[in-house]
């Protein structure tokens, strides 16, 4: 109940509040949103389902075509589980509570916008590598504070608020 008001707030901040406010940019604030759930949520096939569902109801508020969002988000989510394999990532950044925690989870979200901008711009752009990664490099040089300061603050809001222990 909590995720899906957090997540209808930071839909509304991102594409109505904060464009009206500082004028028209990527936030990247619901793939971030969307992320946190994934990678901080208890129940992974649960959490994937209803990051879906979040990401479906982006597209149809954004105007965005069916499956512009999507489709880069399953690439990346696909990233992250082949690489959580190897490195378990997941339970490194649920567990500790000290401030490097919270540091590697903002920069483990950040890249993960990173890189669904990346195969999001990948597939916008007509599949060329070039275009899209010169297009990522203006991103992270334009918004690589504010993309982190999201990420720090969802890392905190998931850890202490939406997913704690009890």
């Amino acid at each position: 109940m909590i995720v899906t008001f957090l997540f209808f707030l930071f839909l509304l901040l991102e594409n109505l509040l904060l464009p009206a406010l500082v004028g028209p940019r990527s936030f990247l604030i619901v793939p971030l949103f969307v992320f946190a759930i994934v990678v901080y949520g208890n129940n992974t096939k649960l959490r994937l389902i209803q990051a879906i569902v979040f990401l479906i109801i982006t597209e149809m508020f954004s105007a965005s075509g069916f499956g512009d969002m999507i489709l880069p988000f399953l690439i990346v989510i696909a990233l992250y589980w082949w690489t959580n394999s190897f490195l378990d990532i997941k339970l490194t950044l649920r567990e500790s509570g000290v401030l490097a925690s919270f540091l590697g989870g903002a920069f483990f979200l950040s890249l993960l916008a990173f890189l669904f901008s990346y195969a999001f711009l990948f597939l916008q752009l007509s599949y060329s590598f070039l275009e899209a990664w010169q297009m990522v490099i203006i991103l992270i040089k334009t918004s690589v504070y504010q993309i982190g300061g999201w990420a720090l603050a969802f890392v905190i809001i998931f850890k202490y608020v939406v997913f704690q222990k009890k």
